[in-house]
């Protein structure tokens, strides 16, 4: 007996519940990938493991990596001197009445987003009011001026102004 004549005789169950459950099962042990050995080394070792068709070349270097840094001289005057308009902006909230104690602010894409903030004050930041804000803001980032705070499941990125920030920006003035 042929396949096609078993699956003609035995459609009804076949194509049941408990038949469909048993053709997976057998359709995913066959497409199962080998599982892969799991490996540890100690200080300074390098595990390699490769599953390859046809060739596979590997080179080991026991060099130490060389790093590609930016330029840590670049000194914060530079690199608030770099973003303007930002700047003249943080710097006007910070200044506004009541605003002495706020540091956090919320990065939007637009205007049309509305937000509650809850009983804590916070700044907006609107990505369409300047050019690449979230590179500014990741520059800022990564010179010690912000902090992101964002929640876990917060769709809105949070960040806090770091004191070496609000100093730069306000030159003292903003504790009057």
């Amino acid at each position: 007996m042929d396949i096609l004549t078993w699956a003609i005789e035995n459609k009804a169950w076949l194509f049941s519940g408990a038949g469909v459950a048993i053709i997976a099962a057998i359709v995913r042990l066959m497409l199962r990938k080998p599982s892969h050995a799991r490996q540890s080394g100690g200080t300074g070792s390098q595990n390699i493991q490769a599953q390859a068709g046809r060739d596979l070349n590997i080179t080991l270097d026991a060099s130490p990596p060389v790093r590609q840094t930016h330029k840590v001289t670049e000194r914060a005057d530079d690199v608030l001197a770099s973003m303007p308009q930002l700047v003249s902006e943080m710097r006007s909230d910070l200044l506004a009445p009541g605003a002495k104690f706020t540091r956090e602010f919320f990065l939007v894409p637009n205007r049309n987003v509305c937000l509650w903030s809850g009983p804590k004050p916070r700044f907006i930041y609107y990505e369409d009011d300047h050019q690449n804000l979230r590179g500014q803001i990741d520059l800022l980032e990564a010179h010690g001026f912000l902090t992101n705070v964002t929640p876990v499941g917060n769709n809105a990125p949070i960040y806090r102004m770091t004191e070496k920030l609000v100093s730069s920006l306000c030159n003292d003035t903003c504790d009057e």
